[in-house]
């Protein structure tokens, strides 16, 4: 243990001192030749009472600067991180703010046996929108075949006739605008 007691009323000291202060007296500290008086033996615990205090302190105080310092290292992580999430955000606004490449709609307009079928490959799937079948007059055609129409211009107005519903030919005009 780190106190040594040369005289037979180291028992005594030993019995006054707590043991929490005895033991935190390092082991390179020897007293020796104690006086057996009780004002002797109080100084001497009031001086193991005072260095276990020093060393008390000087442990709370390191490991209050290793939290501290701990503090610290997780705030630049967090700032670290906060920079890379406004880093990551400049970028996407970067992006959406370049404009992008014209793409050109195309719609295929499908003729097959006088039905005529629009289909939009942007508004395919939407719920509502229902393309109407456009039946179209080939009696101004040489025959009556599959026909592919590459661009029909918005607005375009197309003159078509209903399919021979009770053998009536009903002549309508239908504007076909793309959405």
């Amino acid at each position: 243990m780190g106190l040594i007691a040369e005289h037979n009323c180291s028992m005594l000291l030993m019995d006054h001192v707590p043991k929490l202060l005895v033991s935190s007296i390092p082991d390179s500290q020897v007293v020796k030749n104690i006086n057996c008086g009780r004002t002797k033996t109080a100084q001497i615990i009031k001086m193991l009472k005072i260095e276990a205090e020093n060393e008390l302190v000087q442990q709370l105080t390191k490991r209050k600067r290793e939290r501290e310092r701990e503090r610290e290292r997780e705030r630049e992580r967090e700032r670290e991180r906060e920079r890379e999430r406004e880093k990551r955000e400049r970028e996407r606004e970067t992006t959406k703010e370049e404009p992008e490449p014209a793409v050109t709609k195309k719609k295929n307009y499908e003729v097959d046996l006088a039905i005529l079928k629009i289909i939009d490959e942007d508004s395919a799937g939407v719920s509502g929108l229902d393309m109407p079948e456009i039946f179209i007059d080939f009696n101004n055609s040489s025959s009556n075949k599959l026909l592919l129409l590459d661009e029909i211009t918005e607005f375009s107005v197309l003159v078509v006739s209903v399919e021979n519903d009770l053998e009536e030919n009903i002549l309508t005009e239908t504007k076909v605008s793309s959405t």
